[in-house]
């Protein structure tokens, strides 16, 4: 017999567990809804993505910056950024632009005219698939030498096998 507190923990739970997805999806189109995504560049800074609110149509603006809105540089992209394939089904298209502080109008994603970023920063900055780039760059750089790769095969293996000896043993000692 089943009590009736432990009916309603279930059933609480199991509402919040169907509830979270559209929560989630409606947390998120709620936050992008009106709103551009745009990726400011700064002369000491790293490129930062920011969702503002669009002003009139015409306009966004942060703190002291205000810029243009013009819809030829404008891509549309999934936001959150950077979410696992997996979660596509919570992520909400939105507009994006690029700007720089200092200059009103939007940069052009094809052919950025910025003279105060170098020719290695630009691409580092426009390159979309930058996270993949940069584990990969960590996992061919670094690693630990072949020797120490067999050593810890032979422990792990040792290990296993001393697992499997103390299960034996457990075995014969229960009869």
């Amino acid at each position: 017999m089943v009590s009736t507190s432990t009916i309603i923990a279930y059933g609480i739970l199991l509402t919040l567990f169907l509830l979270f997805p559209l929560i989630l999806q409606f947390a998120i189109r709620m936050r992008a809804s009106g709103k551009l995504l745009c990726g400011i560049v700064s002369k000491d800074k790293p490129l930062n993505f920011k969702l503002l609110k669009v002003k009139g149509g015409e306009f966004v603006e942060q703190e002291e910056d205000e810029w243009l809105v013009d819809t030829n540089q404008v891509k549309l992209v999934k936001y959150p950024l950077l979410w696992p394939r997996i979660l596509d089904m919570f992520t909400q298209i939105v507009p994006c632009s690029l700007y720089m502080r200092g200059r009103a109008e939007p940069l052009d994603w094809e052919n950025p005219s910025m003279g105060s970023l170098s020719s290695k920063e630009l691409p580092v900055i426009l390159d979309p698939h930058w996270l993949g780039a940069l584990v990969k760059g960590v996992t061919e750089g670094g690693g630990i030498s072949k020797r120490e790769r067999m050593l810890l095969y032979i422990t792990a293996g040792a290990a296993i096998i001393c697992m499997v000896l103390v299960f034996v043993v457990l075995y014969k000692l229960g009869q």
